[in-house]
């Protein structure tokens, strides 16, 4: 999964009976790409610096409309009108041969995708609008007064043109129409970031050495501006219907205010896949002021709604099994994407196996591989010897003995449940080898009033030695058998119902024998005795002691909203975090239960991408000094 090259594109003219559109097509072209539209009075470089952060394996397809950019100018007489540049989405399918189109659009170019969807739903198969949907309204009085204005200014601008470039227009410096540019977008980009913008939309002038004129069509800033009222934008909202829809809102930009929040609500009635984020300090042109915060909702949504090769994914696909050798046996591992560099390390919660990790594996960047553990009794992994006990801390070795195997000197973790108390532990152990933590829903171990902890112990014990005499008797007799369907519901049932019968497969898959006796039958394989490991109770000043040894560490917790793992004992520790390391990060995920990265991968990809693409970028610079070898073609990862 690589990201999109600015530098590959190709130039297109898209033919229109008053002359063609101008586009420009990056990266893949041999399917049908994204459909990109600029806003009002912009051109598609507005997409300058959102482009190289999305996923190449679907192409993006920007264009000027009409009279802004590069594209043709409409003849003289007719009026820039919304219908005639939400008809150009049509036009550009026909052209193309598309059947389906998939709309990103910003500002206006964000309502023309929302208009267009409403008319031709079975046609769109999603839409990622950009601090807008509906356009502004205006009072009667003040609605006329501009219909009038534009009208007037329109009319005068034909007669202008119809007499011929007699004159140049007015020229500024570069600096100066970086300084207009950001002024006429209330400030909604800065002087610098207008660069983007101008390139397509300004010409040397012939008089002036060092000077510039706009060579947009001037009739454009006097539109036909179409005013919808609040019934028929719900009207219009209803007719899209269940469609894949995501909207990103600038939280300082009045574009989506309150006015578009019935058509957002209609939108969103039960809907699954419709998404709404706001951007902290977002601007108007959010995409093009904080990029990387709309890749971060942006990417997930394209990969979840226009997948690699139809639904299959690289990095879940290209995996190395391996196994590292241990004085009991060996830890079964799964190494997915890049095997050259040092990859994260992965550790699965109490009771599960790497398939934990299935979902959320194809959302992460191919730059830096994942080797995903189970660890000593679980999935495929050897058990412990005989007459032993599990121990939490014993698996907190596990992590100095797979670096050891590797020889690597820092280790990047990711850790649900258990797995990622025993990330917390070690890096408080040794913070200097570790680059980065990701904790799934676990800080600290939740804690057990000490009666009722002593009550565990002891049922645990007398638990352990049954389950050991089976274990040194089970040549003798294969354990008891299930359906399939009857370890499903053992397995939701055991977890609490923190995931679904349809997800319960991810886990099973590594943890079940098919039976010898009853056909149809399979048998739990994973060591009955992990599920007595001893974990003893936490002084609160132990892990608040532990907390301050990892306070250089960039750490990222994502807690789910519907789960207790992360309650009181976690909040003097998270708040001890917050203050003193900057590199903290933490989210909760809304309606999340306690597997949130198998049941909601998405939801937990936008928080986790960017924390790896910080922490870990690409081509990074080795220990050594000696920086990476580049992918081949000069590409780097998509996210």
């Amino acid at each position: 999964m690589n990201h999109l090259s600015v530098s590959d594109y190709e130039e297109l003219k898209i033919p229109v009976p008053w002359g063609f559109i101008s586009g420009r097509w990056y990266g893949n072209r041999m399917e049908r790409p994204i459909l990109a539209l600029h806003g009002f009075l912009d051109n598609l470089g507005t997409f300058d610096r959102l482009i190289p952060l999305l996923p190449d394996h679907v192409g993006v397809l920007c264009i000027d409309f009409p009279g802004h950019g590069r594209s043709s100018h409409l003849p003289l007489g007719i009026r820039y009108d919304v219908y005639n540049d939400v008809f150009l989405i049509p036009r550009v399918m026909k052209h193309f041969g598309w059947k389906k189109v998939s709309l990103l659009g910003h500002s206006l170019g964000a309502f023309y995708g929302f208009i267009y969807s409403t008319m031709a739903p079975d046609t769109v198969d999603m839409i990622i609008c950009l601090d807008c949907v509906l356009m502004p309204r205006f009072d009667s009085d003040t609605a006329l007064k501009g219909f009038r204005m534009c009208f007037d200014q329109h009319m005068i601008q034909d007669e202008m043109l119809a007499k011929g470039n007699l004159q140049e227009p007015p020229c500024y410096t570069l600096p100066e129409l970086g300084d207009l540019f950001a002024n006429g977008l209330m400030s909604s980009v800065t002087p610098e970031l207008a660069q983007h913008l101008l390139h397509r939309q300004v010409k040397e002038s012939g008089l002036n050495p060092e000077s510039f004129y706009f060579t947009r069509d001037r009739r454009a800033k006097f539109y036909n501006y179409w005013d919808i009222d609040e019934e028929l934008a719900s009207e219009m909202a209803r007719r899209v219907g269940k469609k894949p829809f995501l909207i990103l809102k600038g939280s300082m930009s009045p574009f989506l205010s309150p006015r578009s929040d019935g058509a957002i609500s209609i939108l969103a009635q039960d809907n699954p896949h419709f998404e709404f984020y706001e951007v902290d300090n977002g601007t108007h042109h959010i995409h093009l002021q904080f990029p990387e915060e709309c890749a971060q909702y942006i990417v997930p949504f394209i990969q979840y709604h226009r997948p690699p090769g139809g639904g299959e994914i690289p990095l879940g696909k290209n995996f190395k099994d391996v196994r590292i050798p241990a004085p009991w046996g060996h830890i079964a591992g799964r190494w997915y994407g890049n095997q050259e560099d040092r990859p994260i390390l992965a550790i699965h919660g109490w009771l599960d196996n790497l398939g934990t990790f299935d979902r959320l594996i194809p959302l992460l960047p191919d730059y830096i591989g994942v080797l995903c553990i189970d660890l000593p009794g679980h999935g495929r992994s050897s058990s412990i010897q005989p007459r032993m006990h599990y121990s939490v801390y014993d698996y907190v070795y596990i992590i100095p003995r797979v670096m050891r195997e590797y020889g690597w000197s820092r280790v990047s973790l990711m850790g649900h449940s258990l797995g990622g108390f025993i990330s917390f532990v070690y890096t408080s152990l040794a913070p200097q080898t570790v680059d980065m933590v990701i904790s799934l829903d676990i800080l600290l171990p939740r804690t057990v009033v000490p009666k009722k902890a002593v009550d565990v112990v002891a049922q645990s014990m007398e638990k352990h030695l049954v389950e050991e005499e089976r274990r040194e008797k089970s040549h003798l007799t294969e354990p008891t058998s299930y359906t399939i369907s009857q370890l499903t519901k053992t397995l939701v049932k055991r977890n609490s119902n923190s995931i679904t019968p349809e997800l319960t497969k991810h886990l099973l898959h590594r943890q079940v024998e098919k039976s010898k006796l009853f056909p149809n039958s399979f048998y739990l394989a994973g060591d009955g005795r992990v599920k007595f490991y001893h974990l003893s109770q936490m002084e609160p000043g132990l892990g608040e002691e532990m907390t301050r040894r990892i306070l250089k560490n960039p750490f990222l917790l994502i807690m789910a909203e519907m789960s207790s793992f992360v309650g009181a004992q976690c909040e003097v520790p998270i708040s001890i975090l917050r203050q003193y390391n900057p590199h903290f990060e933490c989210y909760e995920v809304e309606g999340g239960t306690h597997h949130i990265h198998l049941k909601f991968p998405e939801q937990c990809a936008r928080y986790i991408v960017p924390f790896i693409r910080r922490y870990r970028p690409p081509t990074p610079i080795s220990e050594e000094g000696e920086i990476l070898t580049e992918r081949t073609n000069n590409k780097q990862s998509k996210l």
